[in-house]
């Protein structure tokens, strides 16, 4: 009898270990994607900074663009109001969509073209987004290893009740790191 009593407490200390074990090992990763995450948003945050600057050096050639500018403002607020990653994913599109629109309309003014502020602008946006390139690519090694943590044993067992889920990509959007090219 005692050698059953001793067998069930190595297999409660065996099952303790390894709920113990996945909570650090998980609690790690998600301090990590949490870590990335907050980077990517910083690194947003710094993009959605530069864009007043590019607005500015082409509102003095395309005044009456207002409708263009108010829908930058509006992708900026969106972003700087995101929450989720979703969230930051569709107005950080959004603002690239915008920012796109704009600097095609910089095709149109060659004084613009030639405008050190404008290239200035965009010389540091693009900047902006290959650092947000890197952050996002980091980021989503760490959710890739978090998702496959959880998914793996022992931790796909403790991961539930412990709170922890899947967390979402940061997916790129479909041109956003590649700006239009402007001929000089």
């Amino acid at each position: 009898m005692k050698k059953i009593y001793v067998a069930i407490v190595v297999i409660l200390l065996l099952i303790a270990g390894a709920a113990y074990n996945s909570y650090n090992r998980l609690l790690t990763l998600n301090e990590a994607v949490d870590g990335k995450l907050a980077q990517i948003e910083v690194q947003l945050h710094e993009k959605s900074e530069l864009i007043p600057q590019l607005t500015d050096s082409v509102k003095d050639y395309a005044a009456h663009e207002e409708a263009l500018f108010a829908q930058i403002t509006e992708a900026r607020t969106k972003l700087a109001e995101a929450k989720t990653v979703a969230e930051l994913q569709a107005a950080n599109k959004e603002l690239d969509a915008s920012v796109d629109k704009l600097l095609a309309l910089a095709e149109t003014y060659p004084e613009l073209k030639a405008n050190e502020a404008f290239t200035a602008a965009r010389e540091e946006l693009i900047k902006a987004n290959n650092l947000l390139a890197a952050s996002r690519m980091d980021y989503n090694a760490y959710v890739q290893k978090m998702n496959t943590s959880i998914k793996s044993l022992p931790d796909s067992i403790f991961a539930g009740p412990l709170g922890y889920y899947n967390k979402e990509y940061f997916k790129e959007v479909a041109g956003s790191q590649n700006l239009p090219e402007i001929n000089y």
